[in-house]
């Protein structure tokens, strides 16, 4: 969407709806917005074009969170880095998104399959070689040896891709640096 000239995000087309006293809900897979007046068409012609990615930033998802959830987080997250933590502003967002990506991957752990099958594979595991993903509630999750990297490169991915859908990113050089500096 364009307003003034200048391509905007859906984030930044549903703060324009609401600076112009719009109220944005989604039902089923539509938009519903209501308002005491009409909003000026560009702002109608913006929340068109930007639906689907509205949807997508307003919508909750299993684990409770809306896209304007993560954003507020990582804001949050990036404030007190940079204002509490001292430091500087690309540093403090770059934790702010680690911090988002750790987040997401315990909100939304993955499926556990029945017995003793590896969670990145499928297959079943020996004895020999395999170590415990996770655990929740009664349940385990087992990971190949071999498959433990790929398992957390996957869960990062997966993480980084929900995130990129409401428009949260960081340009990382590899998504599979596991903790070490990106270079």
């Amino acid at each position: 969407p364009q307003m003034e000239g200048q391509r905007m995000n859906a984030r930044q087309t549903l703060c324009i709806a609401r600076d112009h006293g719009v109220s944005v809900s989604v039902v089923g897979d539509a938009l519903e917005l209501s308002a005491e007046s009409e909003p000026p068409q560009q702002v109608l012609e913006a929340l068109k074009r930007e639906k689907e990615s509205i949807i997508a930033l307003v919508r909750p998802g299993p684990d409770g969170w809306t896209g304007e959830d993560w954003h507020a987080h990582f804001d949050e997250r990036a404030a007190f880095g940079e204002h509490e933590g001292a430091m500087l502003r690309r540093d403090a967002e770059r934790q702010a998104y680690e911090c988002c990506l750790s987040l997401w991957q315990i909100k939304n752990p993955p499926t556990i399959p029945d017995g003793y099958l590896c969670v990145q594979c499928g297959t079943a595991t020996g004895d020999n070689d395999l170590a415990l993903a996770l655990k929740r509630e009664n349940q385990h999750a087992w990971v190949h040896s071999r498959c433990h990297q790929l398992f957390l490169a996957a869960r990062r991915d997966a993480a980084m891709a929900k995130l990129a859908s409401f428009g949260l990113a960081w340009a990382l050089k590899s998504s599979r640096h596991f903790g070490k500096k990106a270079g």
